[in-house]
């Protein structure tokens, strides 16, 4: 009934008898009938006889796994009866060939014999999962409810005795277990895409149970929490690990941590602090959502999303709202105050002039007339801050000067401050109101002798950058100006420093860190006012016990200075 010599012979079925088509090196088709079937001669080898795609798509691929050519034909036999030419086997001999044809993924629904020589089917059908998703059917003759269990638990999608074995029976298990590894294989597909979605947002999601343990998170809620995903599974929501804060930095625990709320009451996007386990403070949007089965809530979605940059953002521009807010009142007030202090100041002085110089009342309205020089001074610093001081700007050599303050800059810091000026010998012109500059100066170098109760070294520093080889970080990501040549006025000292909270908010008027009564927070906020008028820019640099460095840039101009050096 066949060759045994080496190579393959491949053999058509009819419906009377095997006719060997001949011994070849290849495998052969005779499109001239209808292949039904073609298999392996007897020999221990497995066959796959190709087909073009079109006639393939018409048949139902299936694998027969035994070493005995009488299943193979009682096999035939019986797909020929019931599937009406829509069954191509092919048939493999032995362990080996068999696991060969599924790694190709050549078949769609495999038959195991239980018995393969040395090994068993349930061997076989181990093996086979490792490596394809090909549906196995297990055949047995025994009927043994135990083996046939062991190989559902093995993965078997069906199994068959064969004794009661009909073409009916044969063709269902077949189509079902089709149909189930094509529905198992959709449902994997789903789960994979479900999986690589819920793993890539940046949402972090926790789903909980009914009594508040984690069953699952994914990575972002890892990252937010500090924790690698799987080791949260089992924990309770409520671990005191993580402190939870309400808007206004009071801690949540017991009944109102908000992990555990969601038992009572949905939450949509509720803002809560969390203490991480570095001591950072994030803020998260928390939303929850229930999981329902035979109507009552058998688990717990939350959605975890960080919103602490947004927020940090809307306090930002809340924050600006008010200093517009306070700088708007601020102008209004200073404008009628003016005008109140150059009455008084007029007055002041003629008493002052008409006052004989040995009388008591002399020395009374000279206070008086300082105290007016001050609210005058106080006045001209607001109206600066907001730019209506009608500045007189003119055209200045930054570094000539910055050296004619030196002698009042001593004098301010005092003798346990060392003070360093630049002598610059080309000129660095700048157009600027003059009494503005020299306010300005006389601030910074105030504020670092306050920083210097101990005394240090404040250094005074004016250079010029040239356009064509300005560094590439020399502020050009700010403000200010971009194009020609600048002048820069670094004032650097050695004193206390500020923290990153201090330095975000030094150019906010009214603020001030150097207690009720000893500063009016404007210093700062009016130098910025009087480099922005003047079409510069300002950074500060500054870290606690490193010191502080505050340096301008202001457009270079052409021209002669107005001022005498």
């Amino acid at each position: 009934m066949g060759d045994r010599r080496s190579g393959v012979a491949f053999r058509r079925v009819d419906s009377s008898d095997f006719v060997v088509l001949g011994q070849v090196e290849s495998p052969l088709v005779d499109h001239t009938w209808p292949p039904a079937f073609l298999v392996a001669t007897m020999a221990p080898v497995d066959v796959m006889a190709p087909l073009d795609d079109e006639r393939i798509d018409k048949f139902t691929r299936v694998l027969l796994v035994d070493d005995e050519e009488d299943e193979f034909v009682l096999a035939r036999d019986l797909l020929r009866r019931a599937g009406d030419g829509r069954f191509r086997l092919e048939w493999a001999s032995t362990f080996d060939a068999g696991l060969d044809l599924l790694s190709v993924n050549t078949a769609d629904v495999c038959l195991v014999d239980y018995r393969l020589g040395a090994e068993t089917g349930l061997d076989f059908i181990r093996a086979a999962r490792s490596m394809s998703a090909v549906p196995l059917i297990l055949m047995t003759g025994r009927g043994d409810r135990a083996i046939d269990a062991d190989a559902i638990a093995a993965g078997a999608a069906d199994y068959l005795d064969k004794a009661e074995l009909t073409p009916a029976l044969l063709e269902r298990s077949i189509r079902y277990a089709i149909e189930r590894a094509t529905k198992l294989s959709d449902l994997r597909r789903s789960e994979e895409l479900h999986r690589s979605i819920i793993a890539s947002m940046p949402e972090g999601l926790l789903v909980l149970s009914a009594d508040g343990r984690v069953l699952a998170a994914n990575p972002a809620a890892g990252r937010i929490l500090q924790i690698v995903p799987a080791a949260l599974i089992g924990r309770s929501a409520s671990d005191d690990e993580w402190a939870w804060l309400d808007a206004e930095g009071t801690p949540l625990f017991g009944r109102h941590h908000p992990l555990l709320l969601v038992k009572e009451r949905l939450m949509r996007s509720r803002i809560v602090g969390l203490r991480r386990r570095d001591d950072s403070l994030r803020w998260l949007g928390v939303s929850t959502g229930s999981m329902r089965d035979g109507g009552r809530d058998a688990a717990f979605v939350v959605s975890l999303e960080d919103v602490t940059e947004a927020r940090d953002a809307a306090e930002r521009m809340a924050q600006v709202d008010r200093v517009n807010a306070l700088d708007r009142l601020a102008g209004w007030i200073a404008h009628d105050f003016n005008n109140l202090v150059t009455v008084m100041r007029g007055c002041v002085d003629l008493l002052i002039e008409e006052s004989d110089p040995i009388d008591l009342n002399h020395e009374v309205l000279a206070n008086l007339s300082s105290t007016t020089d001050r609210a005058s001074d106080l006045t001209r610093q607001l109206l600066n801050l907001r730019g209506q001081s009608g500045s007189d700007a003119r055209v200045v050599d930054m570094a000539a000067f910055v050296v004619t303050l030196g002698s009042i800059v001593r004098h301010l810091v005092g003798d346990r401050i060392e003070v360093a000026l630049t002598e610059l010998t080309e000129q660095a012109l700048v157009r600027i109101d003059p009494t503005r500059l020299e306010h300005a100066i006389l601030n910074l170098a105030a504020n670092a002798r306050d920083a210097m109760p101990d005394g240090g070294r404040l250094a005074i520093i004016v250079g010029v950058e040239p356009a064509a080889v300005r560094s590439a970080g020399s502020m050009d990501g700010h403000h200010g100006p971009s194009d020609g040549d600048r002048v820069s006025l670094t004032v650097r000292d050695t004193g206390q420093g500020m923290d990153e909270e201090t330095l975000a908010r030094v150019f906010e008027p009214y603020f001030s860190t150097k207690g009720r009564g000893r500063g009016t927070g404007l210093g700062l906020a009016a130098v910025y006012g009087t480099v922005q008028d003047s079409g510069g820019d300002i950074r500060i640099e500054s870290s606690r016990g490193a010191g502080t460095i505050v340096r301008i840039l202001l457009p270079r101009v052409a021209g002669r200075a107005s001022l005498p050096a």
